[in-house]
């Protein structure tokens, strides 16, 4: 368990610096204290704590967080504000989907992470993986959103063991590979 959560989080990193490299043109480019963000985010959801970080979000959370939040997730209920260091993680659960979306100090949205399985996987990214990969299962996907930019971390064990995919704009790439043991 520890190496999945291990190569999620590693896997993700890559990710985010691959949309950098890509958007080096843009003025959106992905930072690197957008990446701690990120990382962030994905070490509480991944550690379980979504359950257990808990602010007070209109005394501690920066307004303007809590005002882009309640617009643009207006179905959540129940999310819980979590500080991290440049800035606060919200996180909520829907309909099985777990989400962290990332503001930082002066309560600007910086990204979004949604948690979940093959069911909830869009139908075009999911036929690209399962092109290349038909006899594994995807186990996990994380998806992330960031500087209009969409990247999906998809988890895939079959009887050869386990990889991460990463699938943007329409391209897939293999981040991490791992033989069963």
């Amino acid at each position: 368990m520890k190496r999945l959560i291990f190569a999620s989080i590693v896997g993700s990193m890559l990710a985010l610096a691959m949309v950098g490299n890509a958007n080096a043109q843009n003025t959106n480019d992905v930072t690197l204290e957008s990446v701690k963000y990120l990382q962030a985010s994905l070490a509480i959801s991944q550690a379980g704590m979504l359950e257990k970080a808990n602010l007070n979000y209109s005394a501690d959370a920066h307004s303007k967080a809590i005002k882009d939040f309640k617009r643009s997730f207006k179905s959540a209920t129940d999310e819980r504000w979590s500080p991290v260091a440049d800035g606060y993680i919200a996180t909520f659960t829907k309909d099985g989907i777990k989400t962290a979306v990332a503001y930082n100090k002066k309560g600007n949205w910086d990204h979004t992470i949604r948690f979940y399985g093959d069911n909830e996987l869009n139908a075009d990214v999911k036929s690209i993986v399962m092109k290349e990969h038909y006899a594994s299962k995807i186990s996990q996907v994380e998806e992330i959103e960031m500087n209009d930019k969409t990247v999906f971390l998809v988890h895939l064990e079959g009887s050869n063991g386990r990889k991460l995919v990463r699938v943007c704009d329409g391209e897939m790439e293999t981040l991490v590979s791992a033989a069963k043991n």
